[in-house]
């Protein structure tokens, strides 16, 4: 190296050192990043940098890792780390994917605290520590072992539960009635599978599969994996999550485990159908079923059985003079959100168990019908204790009070009863599947208890006793418009099934609102009797008439002259239905209406439907989810109708349109009204909550006034659903209407 060279040289790493030196002095005065600084931490309301934005956005999980000196980002890491290591802990699992750069981590005030959300769900909270100082469990320990599960204190918590519970004694005991079923079990002491029933005492696991590909049982290996040990040269080709299960389920003293991809043989479809619907036995049944809360695939280890694989419960740092804890959401947000809660079999997995031994990444839980426990209430009974706040079981709840009333037979499926029903399948259809057509597999161990409680059958998912209104269930998704498509109804079930929808649906909020009120009369069927036609069956529905349910008028001019169905039609021929309705009914075109979105900025799906030749709104209409632009033509193609005021008026029904029965079915393309129900409304424009739109003065309040009906369009001589509305009876009375068999599919 020359001088000059060595001249030019020289500075350079001294003014490195000095910047990182004045750096290093910045970050000590402030221990805050750039983000951060912007916050207020003692006031009400969050300042961000961007007026437009209510929240503030933090960054990616790499941004938050790269801000190591910022005091508030470290809190938000400690909620929103899985898998990476820790400061205070080495997590020791390295497999399978990390969490998702992409996410973006965002900010929200929560009353004095800050709430963590990631876009789909609460990872936590951020608070002073003076307001709602939260105990710490063992596991906030920074040695290895004092992140392990305390195997002691999860035995004392089961055997409390079997020993002192009444509640949780009389459920046991109920189970004895069951019929038990063949099922396969995992011997952890033989590392073998074994052939028992579900009066076998076991435990079962419930985890997040996700997308990784695993060792299961076949027709091929399963006789060899029946011989001990079999399963010790397959451990290594187990996820993570079974592996540890099967080590936890030999630490607390139990034999044996009940896991998917393990005791159920995955390629004998028949054994496989006869399982998948049967899980209110299989998870019924179980001992008590150990729940993986936090993980995000079947790779993520079991928190607390293996070492460095749990997190501390709380971490704690002072900024701006202010003592600031963070903690993770309680259960609530983790079960109903998040990898797990987002599963539509993981719900009907937690809901069909007993008692539930829930993992997550900073502390254990185990929950009964009596009560609940954590590692914290262990360490500070008397403490308020946030994380308590755990999602209700309403199946339980059921199942509990039929059984202290000591009830062997069903009772009658009552208003109730069905509000219960349409709670389930909402939470049930707000929540992800990985294969559609498991829709109703996924749905069946509840509708088995269902069923064993109100003794009523279920058509896809559908009550039959009450079926005419379980048809009424409306798409509550607000994801889908005219101009924005949803995705297609699933080829899989029948139109009429809210299993053929992708997205979540309700009853209590569509037509049947005034239906479900306490006081109401309910519904009054307006169709004939409704036949069920399968490939090798054809019954009718056996309805079950009472205080939801009355039966049609005998001088009701819809169904005085309804084409009878004896003897039964054939099957259709054309687009084959999984389940096809046949009933008789009236009918009316739609093109014979106006049809209008309404509301959508508010986020409710909704149509506005309006008499013609008037102009006048008459009711609502609520479309299926992927039905917006069908409908949305006949809207644009309505404008046009011409005046129908010419039309003949029959002499028993002054002043209506004629009614002419139909023999052939429609063409196809062709859209109908289908009259299947009347409601009775008092206040009809209150209730129908429009505004000025209805119009009152033409439509006035009438004694079961308010017609529901069913949008269809036929193809190939089959009707599919395309949504459900509400219509004033004076509005239908003054189009043309059909008398016709529907053959619904």
């Amino acid at each position: 190296m020359n001088k000059s060279q060595s001249r030019n040289s020289g500075p350079e790493p001294i003014r490195k050192s000095f910047f990182r030196r004045s750096q290093s002095i910045y970050q000590l005065k402030n221990p805050l990043c750039y983000v951060c600084r912007t916050l207020d931490f003692r006031s009400d309301t969050l300042s961000s940098p961007s007026k437009n934005n209510k929240n503030i956005i933090l960054g990616t999980y790499d941004d938050l890792l790269q801000r190591t000196s910022c005091q508030f980002c470290q809190l938000v890491l400690h909620l929103v780390r899985r898998k990476e290591e820790t400061v205070d802990l080495c997590i020791v699992d390295h497999d399978g994917p990390s969490k998702r750069t992409e996410t973006k981590y965002e900010l929200r005030k929560f009353g004095d605290a800050f709430e963590i959300y990631d876009g789909s769900s609460i990872q936590g909270y951020i608070h002073p520590a003076t307001k709602d100082a939260s105990p710490v469990p063992p596991a906030t320990s920074s040695n290895l072992s004092g992140s392990l599960l305390d195997i002691g204190r999860i035995r004392s918590w089961i055997s409390e539960c079997e020993l002192k519970h009444v509640n949780c004694g009389i459920m046991e005991d109920s189970l004895v009635n069951r019929e038990p079923l063949d099922i396969l079990l995992v011997d952890v002491q033989n590392n073998c599978l074994v052939k028992a029933t579900t009066s076998q005492q076991y435990v079962a696991l419930s985890y997040v599969r996700s997308n990784i590909r695993m060792f299961h049982t076949t027709k091929s290996n399963y006789k060899a994996l029946r011989k001990d040990g079999a399963l010790d040269p397959q451990k290594t080709k187990l996820p993570k999550a079974i592996s540890d299960a099967m080590r936890l389920v030999a630490m607390l003293g139990e034999r044996y485990l009940w896991v998917d991809c393990l005791s159920i043989v995955q390629d004998d479809i028949m054994r496989k159908h006869v399982q998948l619907n049967n899980m209110n036995k299989i998870f019924g049944n179980a001992f008590f079923t150990i729940i993986s809360a936090s993980a995000t695939d079947a790779n993520t280890r079991l928190h607390g059985v293996e070492p460095g694989t749990r997190l501390p419960y709380v971490v704690a740092e002072t900024i701006q003079g202010t003592h600031f804890i963070s903690r993770p959401a309680n259960l609530r947000a983790l079960l109903d959100q998040g990898s797990y809660g987002s599963l539509a079999w993981k719900y009907q997995e937690r809901l069909l168990s007993r008692r539930c031994l829930v993992l997550t990444a900073h502390q254990a839980y185990f929950l009964c019908l009596s009560s609940v426990h954590t590692d914290a209430t262990s360490c500070k009974p008397n403490a308020s204790h946030p994380e308590l706040d755990v999602p209700s079981n309403p199946l339980a709840g059921i199942q509990l009070r039929r059984t202290l009333k000591a009830k062997t037979s069903p009772d009658i499926f009552s208003r109730g009863g069905f509000l219960l029903y349409d709670e389930l399948v909402h939470a049930f259809t707000k929540r992800a599947l990985s294969h559609p057509v498991e829709r109703l597999s996924a749905f069946a161990g509840i509708g088995a208890v269902l069923k064993e409680s109100y003794g009523s059958a279920f058509l896809s998912g559908l009550p039959e006793s009450l079926f005419d209104l379980a048809l009424l269930w409306a798409s509550s998704a607000t994801d889908d418009s005219p101009t924005t498509p949803s995705p297609p109804r699933s080829p899989h079930f029948p139109s009429w099934s809210w299993a053929s929808q992708p997205g979540p649906i309700a009853h209590a909020t569509g037509p049947l609102a005034s239906a479900l009120q306490r006081g109401s009369p309910g519904l009054q069927v307006e169709t004939g009797p409704i036949y069920l036609h399968k490939p090798h069956s054809f019954r009718p529905v056996e309805r079950r008439y009472g205080a939801l349910l009355q039966p049609p008028r005998g001088s009701s001019s819809s169904t005085a002259c309804l084409p009878s169905l004896s003897p039964p039609p054939p099957p259709p021929l054309a687009r084959r239905s999984p389940a096809t309705l046949y009933f008789s009914a009236c009918t009316a075109r739609l093109e014979q209406f106006s049809l209008r979105a309404y509301d959508w900025a508010a986020g409710a799906a909704r149509m506005l439907v309006y008499a013609m030749p008037s102009g006048r709104c008459c009711g609502k209409l609520w479309p299926d989810a992927g039905s917006w632009g069908e409908l949305a033509a006949s809207a644009s193609a309505s404008a046009s109708i011409p005046a129908l005021a010419s039309a003949p008026v029959p002499a028993s029904a002054p002043g209506s349109a004629p009614v002419s029965a139909s023999a052939s079915p429609p063409a196809d393309g062709t859209r109908e009204m289908v009259l299947l129900s009347r409601a009775h409304v008092e206040g009809v424009a209150r209730y129908m909550d429009l505004g000025y739109h209805f119009a009152a003065d033409a439509f006035p309040d009438t004694e079961w006034g308010l017609l529901n009906v069913m949008v269809v369009e036929w193809r190939g001589g089959v009707a599919e659903r395309l949504g459900v509305g509400q219509i004033h009876v004076a509005a239908w009375e003054a189009v043309e209407k059909e008398r016709k068999v529907v053959v619904l599919g």
